[in-house]
C-alpha cells in the first residue's frame, strides 16, 4: 500500500500493521497531512533495515516488536506491510 495517510492511520490504530517502510526525501514542504495522528495507540517499532540513495533519501525499514517477537518464534509472513514516502 502506498501513500495513503488515511488508510495507515487506521491500520496502526487497529494494530493491523507489521510492517512500515519510510522513504526520507530532504526537501522541506510547506504544509501537508502528517503521517502519524495524535490519539494513535502507543506502539514500538524496531529497525531492520536502512538505506541511502545518490540523492540523499533513506529508506527505513520498521518491524514492529510485536510483529518480530512472533515472527521469531514461528516463521510466517507479515499481516500486513505499508510503503509510505514522506515528500
Amino acid at each position: 500500500m502506498l501513500n495513503s495517510v488515511s488508510v495507515i492511520n487506521n491500520l496502526l490504530e487497529a494494530d493491523e500493521l507489521d510492517r512500515l517502510s519510510m522513504t526520507l526525501c530532504p526537501e522541506v514542504v510547506s504544509g501537508g497531512a502528517r503521517l502519524f495522528e495524535d490519539g494513535l495507540p502507543a506502539s514500538s517499532w524496531r529497525l531492520t533495515d536502512m538505506s541511502s540513495t545518490e540523492t540523499g533519501a533513506i529508506s527505513l525499514l520498521y518491524d514492529s516488536v510485536r510483529s518480530w517477537l512472533t515472527h521469531r518464534s514461528r516463521a510466517s509472513e507479515p499481516r500486513t506491510s505499508l510503503t509510505c514516502r514522506q515528500q
